[in-house]
């Protein structure tokens, strides 16, 4: 099985357009409470890429 490690960084500009579009947020914690029912209990969320080697 393949693991994956997922590091996101937003742009500047991309910071930007979340905060003036406040449907976007909304938007991404309707599919996170969707599909990650624990996601409010979370204190962290670390997506690492674990392929393996042999």
């Amino acid at each position: 099985m393949n693991r994956k490690m997922v590091f996101i960084t937003l742009s500047d500009s991309g910071i930007e357009t979340i905060k003036s579009n406040p449907e976007l947020p909304k938007k991404e914690m309707e599919f996170v409470n969707q599909s990650l029912p624990y996601f409010p209990y979370m204190a962290n969320i670390v997506y690492h890429n674990l392929n393996k080697q042999f």
